[in-house]
């Protein structure tokens, strides 16, 4: 993997600090982790990559920067191996997370079929300076638990509508297996995931996963479409910061669609600063040309 998650282009192997925290964050989310390779003379290598399948049927891929030796075809030739094995069936996708001057990378990405979805912002922020108060008590909140599962679905279905996240993934997938992903992003509390109610109707959800000892991660924040622009955005972010200062949290992350121009308003008013930034390449079934 350490060439895998090699920084920039691949010029140098990732450290094996770096290396460890992807393989612990792996099994922490219940992923199955493989690397695959297509060897040539000596220790030479034609073709590498590596899935990450997770719960909720899909899977993450990583391919190399910049290897003498490897070759397109090669890389297509091991790609179609992978994506043809028993535990690829099934997938709704398969997706890349890139630096956008990862030419190397993206360039592996587009011969095996892979097509950009979009470019992702990742945002952070301290938890508890500058303070931000708890909402308002005009909602009630109701954290996720096994019984209340069908109303988170219904829930997050109807926060789907008209997103401006990712559109095009919008009912691929069935609801359950969204949910399925997002518990896989880190140790799953359901404390950590909570449902705005008003006046006892689900308006709004943000779910929050632990991704180390100091940070916390907003796997999703939705709003029902009837909802926005009535400032229920500002209030689950401030419950989300409360939840956060009880877990004892020194930071708040998130990835947020650039497209998402209100998501992004909200999140800089708020004081969350951007660190890094990636693009979404992604391939759908049939992962396997069979002609």
């Amino acid at each position: 993997m350490a060439l895998l998650l090699a920084p920039g282009d691949g010029e140098q192997e990732a450290a094996p600090q770096q290396v460890a925290g992807f393989l612990a964050s792996a099994a922490a989310g219940g992923g199955e982790l493989r690397a695959y390779r297509l060897p040539a003379a000596g220790d030479a290598l034609r073709a590498l990559l590596a899935t990450l399948v997770l719960p909720g049927r899909v899977a993450l891929v990583f391919v190399p920067g910049r290897m003498p030796g490897c070759d397109a075809e090669a890389m297509r030739r091991l790609s179609a191996a992978v994506f043809g094995l028993p535990e690829m069936a099934g997938l709704h996708y398969v997706q890349a997370l890139v630096e956008e001057q990862n030419g190397a990378r993206i360039e592996w990405l587009r011969a095996l079929g892979f097509t950009r979805l979009t470019e992702l912002l990742y945002l952070e922020r301290e938890v508890t300076y500058p303070w931000v108060p708890e909402p308002e008590a005009v909602l009630d909140w109701l954290p996720y638990s096994a019984a209340d599962h069908p109303r988170f679905a219904s829930l997050m279905a109807r926060t789907y509508e008209e997103s401006r996240d990712c559109p095009e993934l919008t009912g691929i997938r069935p609801m359950d297996d969204v949910i399925a992903s997002h518990t896989a992003a880190g140790p799953f509390e359901p404390g950590l995931w909570q449902m705005a109610l008003r006046d006892g109707t689900p308006v709004g959800c943000i779910l929050l996963g632990r991704i180390g000892p100091a940070s916390l991660e907003i796997v999703y924040m939705g709003v029902a479409a009837p909802e926005r622009g009535s400032g229920l955005g500002q209030a689950l972010l401030r419950r989300g910061f409360d939840l956060a200062r009880r877990a004892r949290a020194e930071w708040l992350t998130l990835a947020v669609d650039v497209r998402n121009d209100r998501a992004r308003r909200l999140y800089e008013r708020f004081g969350f600063r951007h660190v890094a930034a990636r693009s979404a390449y992604l391939k759908r079934p049939p992962l396997v040309d069979r002609e």
